[in-house]
């Protein structure tokens, strides 16, 4: 139920409830109200009064039974009008029109409850609080004492039933708990009205085979008076027709028993054949499903091929990584030796020809002075210069070799990784190749499986189509098995009466042959 709007108690009216004698009215409330007073002034007994108009059993409020919370006074004891009781609790809500909650115990003892001053029903008076936001099972518009204490105890399974009480999502329950106790008295009431409608038709059959007998003895009474020759005759003319509705009856229920039988037939014949289609599409559906597992199969050991080939070319391709770095870094390295090949080159060359014009000064100086006169200081200069010259041009020539063997070396390093690199190129594009296949392959499976599910949703569905075409057959046919057996019945019904019909003729010539044979025969007793 929606909450219509919220709202406040404006004044509590009482009248011999607990402790307040005759008429109270306490109030009006406000937002924020505060009772103080002595022990045993009421303040308690004004708390049961607000939870009693609320709907609270009277055990919860101090007292065993109802007539326990009416004001009780030993001299008034044989009054019953003192023995009554009730709160009305006057509710204002926000658009400030006034509502009136009464609930009343009555001399007997019993409750009643009010609205506006009108009587009404529990659940009606539960309605009308709720719809304000009042819920009575779980008391949520009072804090009793321990309830706090209470609430904190509760388990994780009743505290979650409280809450959901408070917030009113229990009234599905509600509405199941009444409508089973709906159930429950239309079951009684059902059994009551076929009780009662068991004893109507058996008073009905009991007067109607009275009247039967009262017109019966009527008429025949007063055909006796008129002639008893015009009774037979009336008699054997009823039975006559009796005879040819009760042949016409049995020649018409025979005809529709063969055509109910030729039905039945053919709704047996439907039934197999929906029956051999239900098995068909059966056996298609495990061929599908078993088709279906086949690709997963193919599928699976795909899956770790192509896992493996491209772990295959991961690995190749930071083999071939490193195998570039390796040779861009051996390239470097050739370079920066080749330029100190041509520097030292330059050197030895620049070293030679000094060398050369130094020995070409000294040849044309000789030619001149025609004798060469050198001093021990500058040949030895010369000599030191001549042999610092050799060994540098030795070593340089030392230092040249040994940088074109290592030059030769790092040529022959530089061809064998570019031929690994042509390898493992060469060997990438064999394993994309290969996935590419595979996952062509993979794709193709895919797209199989992906048919094969499509035609064993397809089976699926033909195959719950058979088995509602099945149900329908069969309902037909049990409605034709139901129809057969009416009118079976109804042949029995017919042939039962024809019988008696036949009974009653043979035992009224009976009757006649004795009348005629023996003057003193008058008829049966019940004529």
């Amino acid at each position: 139920m929606e909450r219509e709007q919220g709202g406040s108690i404006h004044r509590i009216e009482l009248q011999n409830f607990k402790s307040y004698k005759q008429a109270q009215t306490i109030g009006p409330f406000k937002r924020f109200t505060a009772i103080i007073g002595p022990n045993g002034s009421g303040k308690s007994n004004l708390m049961d009064a607000i939870s009693f108009v609320m709907g609270i059993r009277s055990a919860q409020l101090r007292g065993n039974v109802l007539g326990d919370l009416v004001y009780n006074n030993d001299t008034e004891e044989g009054n019953d009008e003192k023995r009554k009781a009730y709160v009305r609790l006057v509710f204002l809500p926000d658009d400030g029109v006034e509502v009136h909650f009464q609930r009343t115990i009555t001399a007997g003892g019993n409750t009643a409850y009010h609205l506006d001053g009108k009587p009404c029903t529990w659940d009606q008076y539960n309605n009308k609080l709720m719809s304000y936001g009042v819920i009575v099972k779980a008391r949520n518009f009072l804090v009793f004492q321990g309830d706090v204490e209470s609430i904190a105890a509760k388990s994780p399974k009743d505290l979650t039933q409280f809450i959901e009480q408070i917030a009113g999502s229990d009234d599905l329950k509600v509405e199941y708990e009444r409508l089973e106790e709906e159930k429950h008295r239309a079951e009684e009431e059902c059994s009551a009205n076929f009780a009662k409608r068991k004893a109507l038709l058996q008073e009905k059959k009991i007067t109607k085979m009275q009247k039967d007998e009262a017109d019966r003895h009527l008429r025949l009474h007063e055909e006796l008076r008129t002639t008893k020759n015009e009774s037979h005759l009336f008699q054997l003319y009823h039975l006559d027709r009796e005879l040819e509705g009760g042949k016409e009856i049995i020649t018409k229920m025979t005809a529709e028993m063969a055509q109910l039988v030729g039905a039945q037939g053919l709704a047996e014949k439907d039934i197999a054949g929906v029956k051999k289609e239900q098995q068909a599409a059966v056996k298609e559906s495990i061929v599908a499903e078993r088709k279906v597992e086949k690709q997963r199969i193919l599928l699976d050991e795909q899956n770790p091929l192509l896992v493996k080939n491209k772990e295959e070319i991961k690995r190749g391709t930071k083999r071939l990584t490193t195998a570039e770095n390796n040779l861009t870094t051996r390239r470097s390295a050739d370079a920066t030796k080749l330029a100190e090949i041509a520097k030292l080159e330059q050197d030895l060359l620049d070293i030679k020809e000094a060398e050369k014009a130094f020995a070409q000064e000294i040849a044309e100086r000789a030619k001149q002075e025609g004798k060469l006169d050198m001093e021990d200081a500058q040949l030895a200069e010369y000599n030191r210069r001549k042999e610092e010259a050799g060994s540098k041009t030795y070593r340089l020539k030392q230092e040249q070799e040994v940088l074109d063997m290592e030059q030769l070396r790092e040529r022959d390093e530089k061809t064998t990784l570019e031929q690994r690199v042509g390898e493992l190129e060469a060997r990438i594009q064999r394993l994309d190749a290969q996935a590419g296949q595979n996952k062509q392959k993979q794709e193709d499976l895919e797209k199989g499986l992906k048919e094969d599910k499509d035609s064993l949703v397809s089976m699926k569905k033909k195959f719950s189509e058979v088995n509602e075409k099945g149900r329908k057959s069969r309902i037909q046919q049990d409605q034709i098995r139901t129809k057969l057996d009416e009118v079976e019945g109804k042949l029995r019904e017919a042939k039962a009466d024809q019988k008696e019909s036949e009974r009653d003729k043979r035992l009224a010539d009976t009757v006649e042959s004795l009348k005629r044979h023996f003057p003193g025969v008058r008829g049966r007793l019940v004529d």
